[in-house]
């Protein structure tokens, strides 16, 4: 299949790359940081919530109540102080700006670093996609959007209350790019991208 390969590049103005489909990576210029890399799913959580909500600060009590809601400790502050000082710890090993910075609203991921997501670009291609009306430029900037989903939103946090929305918005998203392309590709009698596209999702996806 045939399409412009979306760039694996930052671009100078780019700090850092944060792909959440099918599993957390952080990627600088200087390293890569996985989630297998941080041995902690905490600190992986913390980290996530606090992107996903990167337009606002959060209060440890909010961030507390979302980690965990379903138990009960004596010093939840004193727990998310430690899980921060580790997650700042180990993003000093790959950039050295700060990751995580404290406001007068609460913790935010650092508004100077500038952040590339996958699913930010997944959702601007299938947006895109949804007023193209050339069918060979719609089926290429759709194969784009496919090739940056690797799996659920960040399927570590899979049933978590705070995770479920986000993860629910981005794969819905997805369902409905793969009917339009596979709906594209038939109109188009382009069988073997089918079939190949087609192998594609089943990976993905196998049930």
């Amino acid at each position: 299949m045939k399409a412009a390969v979306p760039s694996e590049k930052r671009t100078e103005d780019v700090d850092m790359t944060v792909n959440l489909f099918g599993g957390l990576e952080i990627c600088t210029k200087q390293g890569k940081l996985t989630e297998a890399d941080m041995k902690s799913p905490l600190c992986s959580k913390v980290f996530v919530l606090l992107l996903l909500n990167c337009h606002r600060g959060m209060s440890a009590k909010e961030i507390s109540e979302k980690l965990w809601s379903d138990k009960e400790y004596d010093n939840p502050t004193g727990n998310l102080r430690s899980l921060l000082y580790r997650l700042r710890t180990m993003f000093r090993l790959i950039s050295d700006d700060a990751l995580i910075v404290t406001t007068t609203n609460g913790y935010r991921i650092n508004q100077k670093l500038h952040i590339r997501t996958d699913y930010e670009e997944f959702r601007k291609l299938c947006e895109s996609a949804a007023i193209i009306l050339d069918v060979n430029e719609k089926i290429g900037v759709l194969t784009n959007a496919m090739m940056l989903y690797r799996g659920k939103l960040f399927p570590s946090a899979n049933g978590d209350h705070w995770q479920i929305s986000h993860s629910s918005q981005y794969h819905l998203m997805y369902l409905k790019a793969v009917d339009d392309l596979s709906e594209l590709l038939q109109k188009m009698e382009k069988h073997e991208d089918l079939y190949e596209f087609s192998l594609k999702v089943v990976n993905i996806e196998p049930n």
